[in-house]
């Protein structure tokens, strides 16, 4: 994960949940789910989400759905260190190295999914 560099007393998109579904978790799916919430721990609705790899991007807003589904989902393809996965409008954790693949095959495309969870907060 690669920090947001911001200076105290900014807000910013803090990563303070990350997840992973190991092939029987998954149950077939291979997805980067990812819920935003406020200060508060609300979800937000319509908050946009970059997932972005070596040559493209897909950007999306965050949806309300009913618990216990994420506000976001993007179905992963490649395997390995593919993704990275960011909350946009201000400064924010990044979540680096998303991708298929289990711990003794990470380079194999064994649907496997990632679960973020990114808070609106302030730097001390």
């Amino acid at each position: 994960m690669e920090e947001a560099n911001v200076p105290p007393g900014q807000s910013y998109w803090r990563l303070i949940e990350a997840r992973w579904w190991d092939e029987q978790e998954s149950g077939g799916k291979h997805h980067i789910y990812v819920e935003v919430l406020d200060e508060n721990g609300n979800r937000i609705v319509g908050q946009p989400v970059t997932v972005y790899w070596g040559d493209g991007s897909y950007t999306a807003p965050t949806e309300d759905k009913n618990p216990p589904d994420y506000a976001f989902n993007f179905q992963m393809y490649a395997a390995g260190n593919a993704y990275n996965v960011k909350v946009e409008g201000a400064p924010s954790d990044i979540l680096v190295g998303a991708g298929m693949g289990d711990l003794t095959r990470p380079r194999y495309g064994i649907h496997t999914s990632f679960l973020l969870t990114f808070q609106r907060v302030t730097r001390p």
